[in-house]
């Protein structure tokens, strides 16, 4: 055995054996959801009641969580401005009695961005969630200790520059590691196969480019974690397209690595089936697999049948909500994390002991970070109990609604639309988008397929438009024209990507949505329209 392999056995042990308390500690809260809860919101009320959003709102006062519901209005990202720009003038114990140690920015689809507090109970409120995870991920799959990992590390200067600061208070991770925590970063380190500074890499053909020079100079790699599979299917995508250029880049980077190993690459087919023969030992890939990413999970599963494709469950930049902690289960609620509330379609909201199974619900956190009773806006489905803790599937965003002239075209429905109008063909990429035919809007799918698309597409894309009757109304009252098709030639994530990337997104925060609120698509993709609207 290697001195590199016995190093990397011995840092995966580290991890392991460090994470052992922490999801012991999540197994007994599973167990009792209804106090485990109570305990971490008395706790944080407790701990900031002398701020100035603690003294407002009275936290030295309540003593229950009904007190709390009563007391605490439910908020969004608009209600925290004024304390936001109070941080960022250097005043302490505003939000929290915790100090700011930098503001993350948020990472949603197309919305404007959000300056999200980040502070040491905020990162220890992740460490209980992903400490659990590493510890299960290990447990259930051992063959993960057995070799180096990819940790998905975008290049942050797409989006930010690094010294970037909101007045006072610096903006953004110098990397994702940060989220591991130190001895997770140390470990981290270790086991990494990409080398620290391919993320400071600007150019994302660079960036592409000696991140998959390292992968190929892995035989031994067993994990990969990514955010959204389309990261990682581009990366790949891109190496079909530009074989030559990045065994070159392995050439010049890595002298040393394995003849053999080289030789190995240069022979094989290039074609997607070689991806599970460069990794034999792959053990897990780690990404989103629920709503709009899962067409991008189904393809990693058949690019590597013989890996685990497994769901993170819901993590978001200001909470980690539910994490994959039992094999055959739902990812399950980060009851140790936050505070939860679940708000149903009645408008009812609960503790997270007093959800239904097979019920909708929209996602309310209150954090060590500073927000209270704050409306995620992300939709999640009951799947079931892990003893008495809600296992969770997530079924969207809450607030992806499109709204021209009155429609309100909301993500969820148009997703059922194209899953059925879509069933059985090939989709490569496919999202509905505003568009404008003679200076009147009208929305637009946008498809790169394989195959043909029936000649009836449009009638049932509108058909099924249409059964949103405030849709319908706009189309009569001829607000909107009727919705039509562009068939998109090829590549159509990557210019999907490359758009979103050139107006501030990280790379590896581009996930694929069925509804877009932005317009001028047709301009970024090639192609050509299947229809045109009459006037």
């Amino acid at each position: 055995m290697t001195t590199v392999n016995l190093q990397c056995r011995a840092a995966h042990w580290l991890w392991k054996t460090s994470a052992r308390g922490s999801a012991r500690r999540f197994r007994d809260a599973l167990r009792d959801c209804r106090n485990a809860q109570r305990r971490y919101l008395m706790g944080l009320l407790r701990k900031n009641r002398n701020t100035l959003y603690g003294r407002r709102h009275s936290f030295g006062k309540i003593a229950s969580v009904e007190e709390f519901q009563r007391s605490v209005p439910l908020t969004g990202y608009e209600d925290y401005g004024p304390y936001i720009d109070r941080i960022s003038a250097g005043e302490k114990n505003v939000l929290t009695d915790d100090g700011v140690l930098l503001f993350e920015p948020s990472s949603g689809s197309t919305s404007a961005q959000k300056l999200i507090p980040y502070t040491r109970s905020l990162r220890g409120e992740f460490q209980s969630a992903i400490s659990p995870w590493m510890y299960s991920l290990y447990a259930e799959y051992p063959k993960v200790a057995g070799g180096r990992t990819y940790w998905s590390i975008s290049p942050p200067r797409q989006m930010i520059p690094s010294d970037s600061r909101h007045g006072s208070i610096r903006v953004g991770f110098d990397t994702d590691a940060e989220y591991l925590g130190r001895l997770g970063r140390w470990v981290h380190e270790r086991l990494a196969v990409v080398p620290v500074g391919v993320e400071k890499l600007r150019e994302m053909r660079d960036f592409r480019n000696a991140t998959l020079a390292a992968l190929l100079a892995a035989p031994d790699l067993s994990l990969i974690s990514v955010w959204s599979p389309s990261f990682l299917t581009l990366l790949l995508d891109w190496y079909l397209e530009h074989t030559e250029e990045v065994l070159d880049t392995v050439r010049r980077t890595y002298p040393t690595v394995d003849k053999h190993r080289l030789a190995h690459i240069s022979s094989l087919n290039r074609n997607p089936s070689i991806f599970r023969r460069l990794w034999p030992g792959l053990a897990v890939i780690s990404c989103w697999t629920d709503a709009a990413s899962e067409p991008e999970a189904q393809r990693l599963r058949e690019l590597f049948p013989d890996t685990m494709i497994q769901g993170k469950g819901l993590l978001a930049t200001e909470a980690c909500v539910s994490l994959p902690f039992a094999r055959g289960h739902d990812p399950v609620l980060a009851v140790r994390s936050h505070f939860f509330e679940f708000i149903g379609d009645d408008g009812d909201c609960l503790a997270a002991h007093q959800v239904d199974v097979g019920r909708e619900y929209s996602v309310v956190v209150t954090t060590g970070g500073g927000l209270y009773r704050y409306r995620l806006e992300d939709r999640v489905l009951v799947t079931g109990f892990l003893d008495t803790t809600p296992t969770l599937k997530f079924l969207g965003k809450g607030d992806q609604v499109c709204d021209l002239c009155g429609e309100k075209l909301n993500s969820q429905h148009v997703q059922h639309i194209l899953d059925d109008i879509l069933c059985g063909i090939g989709r490569r990429f496919c999202m509905l988008a505003p568009d404008r035919r003679d200076g009147r809007p009208c929305y637009t799918l946008y498809v790169d397929c394989e195959g043909q698309l029936p000649t009836d597409l449009p009638d049932r894309l509108n058909d099924g438009l249409s059964k949103n009757p405030h849709y319908r109304l706009c189309v009569d009252l001829g607000q909107l024209q009727p919705a039509r098709i562009f068939l998109i030639s090829g590549g159509g994530l990557l210019a999907y990507e490359s758009r979103l990337v050139a107006e501030g997104m990280r790379p590896g925060d581009v996930k694929p949505a069925c509804l877009s609120k932005i317009d001028g698509w047709s301009r970024c993709f090639e192609g050509e329209y299947l229809t045109e609207v009459t006037t």
